[in-house]
């Protein structure tokens, strides 16, 4: 086998390229599928690393993650995260939590931005998207219409819609993929009519929005509110001329709107008369390196704590930065949040600075400076959606959401950066 520095220049980009399209296949096989199958959701996680590390052999210099300004940052994360499963009071369980939590979700933070760069990948994305939101839609459906789920057979769950998850958390991952795909319209040929857009749109939208009302997902409804405001605030910008109406609306809604969304559903929430209170307290007992990932129920456990509202297999306290604090301490939850927020603000600065001009659409270097910049623009206001979510739902390390945060994190970081360059070289 011939080593890889003795290969022509040639023959070196022609692979480089042929795992970046590799890169790509896995990540989308990954996103469209993983609601299916545990099997495909890990060779898929697999596949979309081993191309990745394939194209950091053949031109380590051009890797993506060499041009992301808080790459120092998200590698301490990532080691401290190994390191704290060392200080667990147990060990394997958190050495397992991490497994799962890798190729399927942190490290495809690194495939997202090999692909939001470069705007021939990128245009396939909003498509998954909208795909598994429209299958997921028709799955819930017919579920409304049969009663019962037609992949994986599941009845209707107290009134609730599951679609083809085992229960309603079906809900967040319609708002995720709803807010990451919004900019559909954009990625579809210049030459087609707005009025041919809308009917596409309208056709995998609409039953991916029934479901997400009718599984009746709080934290879900959270997402999606925040990630529209947000992508209307990156076109806009923040005024209180919107800002104060749509506070008011959101008051009156939590105040006199249906049942399950209103403040005294809310107060009755087990969450935050026992999970949460809870999960201070094992966070006050372990304040700087925590219990250790994933351990949750092993802590309390050890404390001799029996749940009242809740069945005792509760593996999280139902909000990512209170499992952070508990679980990580406070350097992880450090660490995590400034990451993640440091990464939102540089992507907040760099759109809003690099908003396509109103007559750069013609031109092919504008249209793949729009393409990109609203598929960026979506993945933020997702983002946004999920960082609100996360105060109120699921295990950080949920395989499936975790992918789904870190994957547009990646394409939003990606196509920032594909914007900063092509902004230089317009300079220059």
């Amino acid at each position: 086998m011939t080593p890889l520095h003795k290969f022509s220049p040639e023959r070196r980009e022609s692979l480089y390229e042929a795992a970046q399209t590799g890169i790509c296949l896995a990540y989308f096989i990954l996103l469209l599928l993983m609601p299916l199958s545990r099997a495909v959701e890990q060779a898929a996680g697999l596949s979309a690393l081993g191309f990745l590390l394939i194209g950091y052999a053949l031109c380590p210099r051009r890797a993506a993650i060499r041009a992301f300004p808080w790459r120092w940052l998200y590698a301490a994360m990532l080691a401290y995260f190994l390191l704290n499963c060392f200080a667990s009071i147990k060990p394997w369980v958190s050495l397992n939590t991490l497994r799962q939590a890798v190729h399927i979700g942190f490290l495809l933070f690194l495939a997202g931005l090999e692909i939001g760069r470069r705007p021939r990948l990128l245009g396939f994305f909003p498509w998954v998207l909208a795909i598994l939101a429209f299958y997921q839609g028709v799955d819930g459906v017919w579920q409304s219409i049969t009663g019962i789920d037609p992949i994986r057979g599941t009845p209707i769950i107290s009134g609730r819609l599951t679609g083809a998850f085992s229960d309603y958390r079906v809900g967040n991952l319609l708002a995720m993929t709803l807010a990451a795909s919004l900019s559909l319209p954009f990625v579809m040929p210049r030459a087609w009519p707005m009025a041919k857009r809308a009917f596409i749109c309208a056709i995998l939208w609409l039953p991916a929005f029934y479901t997400f009302i009718f599984a009746q997902t709080r934290s879900g409804y959270i997402c999606l509110a925040v990630a529209l405001t947000a992508f209307y605030a990156l076109h806009k910008g923040v005024s209180w001329r919107w800002v104060v109406p749509l506070l008011i609306g959101a008051f009156l809604m939590i105040a006199f709107g249906f049942e399950r969304v209103s403040l005294g559903t809310a107060l009755l929430d087990g969450r935050f008369k026992e999970l949460w209170p809870l999960g201070w307290r094992m966070f006050l007992e372990n304040p700087i390196l925590g219990s250790g990932m994933g351990t949750y129920k092993e802590m309390y456990q050890s404390l001799g704590v029996t749940l009242r509202l809740h069945q005792t297999e509760v593996n999280h306290p139902h909000n990512i930065y209170l499992q952070l604090l508990c679980e990580t301490g406070v350097i992880g939850f450090a660490l995590f949040c400034l990451f993640l927020g440091l990464t939102l603000y540089w992507g907040w600065r760099t759109l809003r600075k690099n908003r396509p001009a109103a007559g750069s659409r013609g031109r092919a270097e504008g249209s793949a400076n729009r393409l990109v910049w609203k598929v960026a623009a979506a993945c933020w206001s997702a983002l946004a959606g999920y960082a609100a979510m996360g105060m109120f739902a699921h295990s950080l390390f949920r395989t499936w959401w975790l992918a789904l945060a870190f994957s547009f994190l990646g394409i939003m970081a990606g196509g920032c950066l594909f914007l900063r360059r092509s902004a230089v070289e317009r300079r220059t």
